[in-house]
Formats: structure tokens, C-alpha cells, sequence
């Protein structure tokens, strides 16, 4: 999970999170904390990286809305990214670098269409304060170091 700081702007505020979750139908769960604190306002974008879908909600006092796009949505961001990286937009279809561009931008563009505010956001950077990588690398290294001992007779 990443944070950004907080930026006041009058009398509102804005704070940024950033986690990965798998298969966790995490706009449930936000719908109920939006109950808990009606006069927060929350935009959540969810990524699915199965089929680098986007999926844009907003909730205001425990009411989710949904802003969903057509199949053809990401289609003038992979144009844009194959200009970017002069290329045709069948070869900008098989290369990562412009997959990572245009995942930026249809993260930004979806968190401008959750959130009302189209303002540009950097999505990199920001604290990381747990990372859910290294906690599994971390098992995995404990449960092969278990295994090895099983297969020692410990």
C-alpha cells in the first residue's frame, strides 16, 4: 500500500492510497466506510490485470456510482501511446512499454471520471508502507525453508 500526503484545498481535503488487492471485491467494502462517514465523498478505480480493465466508482454517503466504459474505451489511449512511441498500433499492442503508458493513462483518465476533478495525478512515487510482494516472497522463502527441514527430518 502507497500513500500520498494530504492536500487541503479550502475547506476540503484530499488524500491518495494506492494497494493491490486479488479477487477481493473491494468496492463493497468501500461503499460501507462511505456509510460510516457520510460526509467524506471517495472515488475507488479498481485494475483488473487479467484484461487491463478499469473500473471507475464514486460514493457519497453510502450510495455507489458506477461509471463503467464500453469495450472500445481504451482504444484512443493505445492510439496515443503507438504515436508516442512511433510505432503502428498493432506493435504498440505487443510492447510493454507502451502497455505500461497506457495504463497510466487510463488509470488517470478513470480517476478523473471517479473523482470530478481533472486535475493530473502522478500515480508513482508515494510511501510505500506495506508491500504485499515482498510479504510473499517473505512465505514462500519461510515455506520452502520448512519444507527443506521436513526433508531433513527436523
Amino acid at each position: 500500500m502507497s500513500r500520498w500526503r494530504i492536500v487541503r484545498r479550502g475547506r476540503t481535503a484530499s488524500v491518495r492510497y494506492s494497494f493491490h488487492t486479488r479477487s477481493l471485491p473491494i468496492d463493497d467494502l468501500v461503499q460501507g466506510l462511505s456509510r460510516a462517514v457520510p460526509d467524506v465523498a471517495i472515488a475507488l478505480v479498481t485494475h483488473c490485470l487479467d484484461d487491463s480493465s478499469f473500473g471507475p466508482f464514486r460514493f457519497v454517503k453510502g450510495r455507489r456510482k458506477v461509471c463503467g466504459f464500453d469495450e472500445e474505451w481504451g482504444t484512443p489511449f493505445w492510439e496515443r501511446a503507438a504515436r508516442e512511441g512511433g510505432m503502428s498500433l498493432d506493435d504498440a499492442y505487443d510492447d510493454d512499454e507502451a502497455e505500461r503508458r497506457v495504463e497510466q493513462l487510463m488509470l488517470d483518465e478513470a480517476m478523473r471520471i471517479a473523482s470530478g476533478v481533472q486535475r493530473h495525478r502522478n500515480w508513482s512515487g508515494g510511501r510505500v508502507y506495506r508491500d504485499l510482494e515482498d510479504e510473499r516472497a517473505n512465505f514462500f522463502r519461510d515455506l520452502a525453508a520448512a519444507e527443506k527441514g521436513m526433508d531433513d527430518g527436523e
